[in-house]
């Protein structure tokens, strides 16, 4: 049952007080640390000052980071941004008003106007010409579920979820691979397949906070996390990759550390061990794009195997 609760779009109330009563414990001190650092390279970011609102109770920092969000959403898009690139931003200005949406600053009449010109983005980039390839389909999808949410609109909501489940119903192969992600042959379908997984899994925790289920659903055995977890078997080595020739584990490291947040997220859903190696290489991981801190609000402790398992 659709039920928005408006708290951080990927993330609930309980979370929150989770990540802070551990917040002296590993994972979650060095993304305190890091959120807490003098001057970090991220301190710019709307996002960025959301989180210290809402996972450190600065206030301050939240009311600093009120007129940067309506600026975001005030301006045009950047002609230097790529499609996928002004999705995702519109994606993360969306997470950071809901992060701020209680704020004793944020009045209800900055709100509405700040909601009345998201709504207009919204419809201007899944009205564009421009949106071409598969992978970006599947991000407009993505922020139409969201923006659902925002609106309270279900039936905005309603057609994200669809594309959802039609993507696991179809396109989805039982190895974990999406084919219509894949295809190219131009040395990029690795990153169009992590940044794939990352759009499902956002739209499927979203959703799981509004009260829509979607890591349960699936077709044929195939689910969100079939596709999730493909690519993270060639996070060090990409010898037996087949859609990419002579593709550079670093080129794939470096798209992992762009979309990152959602392995933190199919971690806390699934519990699966294989991602344990990549996300103690990349923790604390801050990835504007793929849910932000999400070491902060999704992080869980990486239990080790003993001798027998």
């Amino acid at each position: 049952m659709f039920t928005p609760r408006h708290c951080g779009l990927y993330f609930a109330p309980e979370q929150i007080a989770f990540a802070r009563q551990n917040s002296g414990k590993d994972p979650w001190n060095a993304a305190v640390a890091r959120l807490k650092a003098d001057n970090p390279p991220d301190a710019v970011s709307p996002l960025w000052m959301a989180f210290g609102y809402t996972f450190l109770g600065d206030a301050a920092l939240g009311e600093a980071a009120l007129p940067i969000l309506e600026r975001v959403i005030e301006s045009g898009l950047s002609e230097d941004s790529t499609y996928l690139d002004a999705v995702a931003e519109t994606m993360m200005a969306a997470q950071t008003f809901e992060m701020l949406r209680e704020h004793p600053a944020f009045s209800f009449v900055r709100k509405a106007g700040w909601l009345n010109r998201f709504e207009g983005r919204v419809h201007a980039l899944t009205a564009s010409p421009y949106k071409e390839s598969y992978v970006e389909n599947l991000w407009a999808a993505a922020l139409v579920l969201v923006s659902g949410i925002l609106l309270e609109r279900e039936e905005i909501f309603q057609i994200g979820v669809e594309v959802f489940q039609e993507t696991v119903d179809h396109d989805i192969r039982p190895q974990g691979f999406i084919p219509k992600a894949l295809e190219g042959a131009d040395g990029a379908a690795m990153y169009r397949q992590i940044a794939a997984s990352a759009a499902l899994t956002l739209m499927a925790e979203a959703a799981g906070h509004a009260g829509v289920d979607l890591w349960r659903y699936e077709n044929r055995g195939i689910s969100a996390t079939t596709a999730a977890l493909y690519p993270i078997y060639y996070f060090y080595t990409t010898e037996k990759w087949m859609w990419d020739k002579d593709l550079p584990p670093e080129d794939v490291q470096n798209w992992f550390r762009r979309y990152a947040g959602y392995l933190e997220i199919v971690k806390a859903r699934t519990g699966h061990r294989d991602l344990n190696p990549l996300l103690e290489d990349l923790r604390p991981i801050f990835t504007p794009l793929a849910g932000g801190l999400t070491t902060l609000s999704h992080g869980a402790p990486l239990r080790r195997r003993g001798l027998f398992g």
